[in-house]
């Protein structure tokens, strides 16, 4: 084992040795044609800043809209509320995006409307036909954060729970 550790280890210094010997022409056309055999397009270093700007710009614009949403007050995907003087709590939904969510805003209310059921399925909550018989009935309430300049921001359904009897 020895003997093959110190047969590399000069043979590394002979190449050490030639490395120094070479002239800086041979260098150079022996780099030309390792260049010529993998060449890249002229714009590649452009092409791949540009691929680099774009893939950054798409997650700033994927991560914004979340990130508001997530600072607006979100609750998790079902969660509970009881406002003052309320008897029972509101289940509500998470707050969902909608398209200008990523519009910035400065003052945003929250505003509570009547949608038809089939709103939930839009967005992927419950299948419409099942969505009657778990007690949401023909419309639902949905509290909407809309800004100053009248943009809808995000949504969230709101559902008063099922009255128990006992």
């Amino acid at each position: 084992m020895s003997d093959l550790r110190s047969t590399l280890h000069d043979l590394a210094n002979d190449d050490g040795r030639r490395a120094t010997d070479v002239s800086p022409r041979v260098v150079a056309r022996l780099l030309g044609e390792v260049r010529a055999l993998h060449p890249q397009p002229a714009g590649a270093r452009l092409a791949r800043s540009f691929g680099l700007a774009l893939a950054a710009t798409l997650l700033v614009a994927l991560a914004v809209p979340l990130w508001m949403v997530s600072r607006i007050g979100s609750r998790g995907v079902l969660s509970s509320s009881n406002a003052p003087g309320d008897r029972a709590p509101e289940v509500t939904t998470a707050f969902l995006p909608l398209p200008f969510s990523s519009v910035p805003t400065r003052d945003a209310q929250i505003i509570r409307i009547e949608v038809p059921r089939a709103a939930l399925g839009t967005f992927g909550l419950l299948p419409v036909d099942s969505v009657g018989s778990l007690g949401w009935g023909s419309a639902v309430v949905a509290d909407v954060i809309v800004g100053e300049d009248g943009l809808a921001r995000a949504v969230r359904f709101v559902r008063a729970p099922i009255a128990r009897t006992e």
